[in-house]
């Protein structure tokens, strides 16, 4: 994707948003919560003596779990601006998502100019994918890997909860899930802090994802390889932005939803005649102009 209208001028990071990313009540509790989550191999219950008090129970999980998209998001379609920015220099472009049902959506991004990019067309474990700025199509097995993120081959149902702030990736097993309440408090819309707990597990691949959630909504959340050292990925909820940054590529993806309306039909996406049949192996990020000219 070429970088039009973005060329020259880094787009302005949301206020707070970098101050939110640093003082996440995740950083402080994921050490504790990842060794917890350690121990919690194949669920049992431990030995209690005669007498003894029983344990609090842990907080209340929230009607819909912090890695699974809302209900309300289905049968919609969405139109977030996106902006980009890293060593690579700036772009924007527009995301629209359609989605149908838990196993049913598309994605397509559009330049500046209305221009087309590239789409995605899933179906339950399988997809389309059309890069429409090099007329080629291939199709999509379970996984799609999006090069920008530190996340290799990702579920094809990874995208929609990761639009919608949510956790882009399940826990391995419920086993490994661990909830507790968070002390310091989360400025609520009003801004007056508000009671979050923090949710953390491991994944299938066994990276700890840990997130801060209040009322049902993701206020921050992180991805580490190691419980001592910085998270690798952190997205944050500033205002009416999303703000993913990759601490290791030094690259920001902010997104916010522009358009919201209710989705009447989702016709498949098809390659066109002169398109050739292409690889799947990245998509690469939006606008780096890996995907060529137009």
């Amino acid at each position: 994707m070429t970088r039009a209208g973005a060329a020259g001028r880094r787009p302005t990071r949301p206020a707070g948003a970098l101050a939110a990313l640093a003082a996440l009540p995740t950083l402080a509790a994921l050490p504790a919560l990842l060794a917890a989550v350690a121990c919690t191999g194949v669920p049992g219950t431990a030995p209690r003596s005669p007498g003894a008090t029983a344990p609090a129970p842990p907080p209340a999980a929230p009607a819909e779990a912090a890695w699974q998209v809302p209900n309300a998001a289905y049968g919609s379609q969405i139109l977030y601006r996106v902006a980009v920015s890293g060593a690579e220099g700036d772009a924007s472009l527009n995301l629209i998502l359609r989605l149908a049902s838990p196993v049913r959506y598309q994605a397509q991004a559009v330049d500046p100019l209305g221009r087309a990019v590239w789409g995605i067309d899933v179906d339950g474990d399988h997809g389309l994918w059309l890069d429409h700025r090099g007329h080629t199509w291939c199709r999509l097995g379970g996984t799609l890997d999006l090069a920008f993120l530190p996340l290799g081959s990702l579920s094809l149902s990874a995208l929609p909860p990761l639009l919608l702030g949510r956790l882009p990736v399940p826990p391995g097993s419920p086993a490994s899930i661990v909830r507790s309440a968070t002390s310091a408090g989360v400025a609520s819309a009003a801004g007056t802090p508000a009671a979050a707990a923090t949710v953390a597990y491991r994944d299938a691949a066994g990276r700890g994802w840990s997130a801060v959630v209040q009322g049902g909504q993701i206020v921050s959340w992180g991805l580490w390889l190691d419980a001592g050292a910085a998270p690798i990925l952190s997205w944050a909820n500033s205002g009416a932005w999303s703000v993913l940054s990759d601490r290791r590529k030094g690259v920001q993806v902010r997104w916010r939803e522009a358009v919201r309306e209710p989705l009447r039909q989702l016709a498949p996406m098809t390659p066109r005649a002169d398109y050739r049949e292409g690889s799947c192996a990245a998509v690469p990020l939006p606008g780096s102009g890996a995907q060529g000219g137009g």
